[in-house]
């Protein structure tokens, strides 16, 4: 068995619910080029957000954790797909009985 550091991922599908400003989202990117285009405050960075912190476990934006949930809800997730790799890689983030978000 290999150990890898880094790996590229073929993203398939993209899923994120009451994560930031997005109530419940699901798109397919093109295995070539994806453009995500909309006025602003419309969740372009919120979406390359919730797939960066599948990947890292940290959002780039900084901020406290409790900000990735949408107001008055108490649990996000983000969801990617790959069928290239037939795996599907999730975040769940809650807030436990004190407010705070716990991955």
């Amino acid at each position: 068995c290999e150990f890898r550091t880094s790996f590229a991922l073929l993203i398939d599908r993209v899923k994120l619910q009451q994560f930031r400003n997005i109530s419940e989202l699901v798109f397919e990117p093109d295995p070539r080029l994806t453009f995500l285009v909309g006025p602003n405050g419309s969740g372009k960075t919120s979406s390359l957000e919730g797939i960066g912190l599948v990947a890292t476990l940290r959002s780039f934006r900084g901020g406290r954790p409790e900000d990735l949930l949408q107001r008055a809800t108490h649990a996000a997730r983000v969801t990617l797909e790959s069928q290239a790799e037939d795996r599907c890689y999730e975040v769940h983030l809650r807030k436990s009985e004190q407010d705070r978000v716990q991955k």
